[in-house]
């Protein structure tokens, strides 16, 4: 029997071979052994359980499954941690207790391991060490059950560069961590729901970023990385809870987050960009994703190579390092926040901006996954060369970055820029004898002169006021008044007004 945390939802676990000799489970409502079992009979046929066709074989079916059942589970809807106890797909990883085992709710059939661990270990682990990307790439697949640990946010990264680049064979050892399986970018916000909470602090791979719709990308972004979908009601009218997540996956595309969603007229937000990274697969050494061949003849040949070690050897790893972990909780939190400052103290954090820190958090995450695995014993490294890809990894996210740390102060003094630019005829430039139609402001010697109404409504549209006008002065584009306000004073037709005076600086400081 089984039932959730609050005695509710009562059913029968009931197990059998379907007619391929595949193992099936089914969390069997006890509702369904009222009336005439009717329906019950109909969901065991829908499954492949074979029966013959004779009111024997029906009553003895129905009495067998009304038996008392003294053994008990409790349902839990996610996978990953449940108090101290990880629940796998599989089963329950934890120390011995004294209340009944969890047991997974619409749990997929498990693919069974392929290989054995110290295969894995040999054939791909070993294979990575001297490619930044192919390290951080394993160790965004180990890194999800810690997030609880570290009480760190959900979120991506996000590997994007031409094809042929070896994206897709970094995906795919980040999936062997787990098993074998690419999911796809190509589902909805809805059904991507469903797949996460079945993820739960497990993580996955989502291959070609270009199969979503670009219009939706952004908000499926912000929903991962929230950890909750939509809330809805139930036939009853009643609110159905929401499901609910904690992940960290790797991402692949041609391009990065900001460049598919502009494909649709779009503008990536900061805070998207922040919650799914991107990285350059091309690790600049004229061989694609790769550093280092490792005994492979050319970067194509280790591509085929580790992508056929990843369809034999996988799913050993994760399972591996979550027992590992379920049993040394206290230190691995220690080694959690070694590693983190470790990686603080070799990038400078002095004066980094707020979104810097954030990513710098999760790249150290990342690579303490790496390095706790690596100590565990699971990849087979020398210590330190997972935190030091993180590294590497993060300072070319950095460097793509925003010179000033801000993705949106950039953003801000782009959109200003941009603005000028395209409206430059509405600005009167008082040489031309008359008034510009739809003006937005007056050119002066170097200086913009943009009306309040026209500036906050048009100039900042889409972004806050605060971070556009906080952008300019930092800068030294926005030119203050003589007591530091934003707003300064212009004479213009015989008398004082204002305006938020933008210097003309602002056009020609472009890399």
């Amino acid at each position: 029997q089984a039932r959730d945390k609050d005695s509710a939802g009562w059913c029968h676990v009931v197990e059998f071979m379907d007619q391929d000799g595949k193992q099936q489970q089914w969390l069997m409502p006890r509702s369904l052994l009222a009336g005439d079992s009717s329906e019950l009979i109909r969901e065991l046929l829908s499954r492949g359980y074979f029966m013959v066709r004779s009111k024997e074989s029906k009553d003895y079916l129905i009495g067998y499954l009304s038996t008392s059942v003294t053994s008990r589970y409790t349902l839990v809807a996610n996978t990953g941690w449940h108090g101290d106890s990880f629940v796998l797909p599989g089963g329950e990883v934890g120390s011995k207790h004294d209340r009944d085992p969890f047991l997974l709710i619409n749990a997929k059939p498990t693919v069974p391991p392929g290989g054995t661990l110290e295969s894995w270990r040999e054939q791909i682990a070993l294979k990575c060490v001297g490619n930044s990307r192919l390290l951080l790439s394993l160790s965004v697949g180990l890194v999800s059950p810690l997030l609880a640990l570290a009480n760190a946010e959900s979120g991506g990264v996000h590997l994007f560069g031409k094809s042929s680049r070896g994206k897709s064979t970094a995906g795919f050892i980040a999936a062997s961590v787990w098993g074998k399986d690419l999911l796809s970018w190509r589902a909805t916000d809805n059904g991507l729901e469903g797949i996460a909470a079945r993820h739960s602090d497990i993580g996955f791979v989502l291959d070609e970023i270009g199969q979503v719709d670009a219009r939706l990308v952004g908000e499926v972004i912000y929903m991962l990385a929230n950890g909750r979908g939509k809330g809805r009601a139930g036939r009853d009218g009643k609110d159905r809870k929401s499901q609910t997540w904690r992940l960290m996956y790797l991402s692949t595309g041609e391009f990065t987050l900001s460049e598919h969603m502009g494909s649709a007229r779009v503008r990536a937000k900061a805070g998207q960009e922040v919650r799914l990274i991107n990285i350059k697969a091309d690790a600049g050494q004229d061989m694609g994703i790769f550093e280092q061949l490792n005994g492979f003849e050319a970067p194509d040949k280790m591509a085929d190579g580790l992508q056929a070690a990843t369809r034999a050897h996988y799913g050993h790893a994760g399972p591996e390092f979550v027992r590992h972990v379920v049993a040394n909780r206290r230190d691995c939190r220690d080694q959690i926040a070694a590693f983190s400052e470790q990686l603080r103290a070799q990038v400078d954090m002095a004066k980094a901006d707020g979104q810097v820190q954030r990513v710098a958090n999760r790249f150290a995450l990342i690579g303490s996954a790496g390095e706790i695995a690596t100590k565990a014993g699971i990849t087979g490294w020398p210590e330190g060369f997972a935190i030091r890809a993180a590294i590497v990894c993060f300072e070319s996210w950095r460097k793509e970055w925003s010179p000033g740390g801000s993705r949106e102060a950039e953003k801000a003094i782009e959109q200003v820029r941009g603005f000028i630019q395209r409206h430059a005829a509405r600005f009167d430039n008082g040489t031309d004898h008359h008034v510009p139609q739809n003006r937005a402001g007056i050119f002066r010697g170097n200086e913009y002169w943009i009306f309040p109404a026209i500036f906050k409504e048009e100039v900042c549209d889409g972004l806050s006021f605060a971070t556009v006008a906080g952008a300019l002065e930092d800068q030294g584009y926005l030119l203050l008044g003589t007591n530091g306000e934003r707003q300064a004073r212009r004479r213009i037709e015989k008398k004082q007004s204002r305006f938020y005076v933008i210097s003309d600086a602002i056009l020609h400081d472009v890399e």
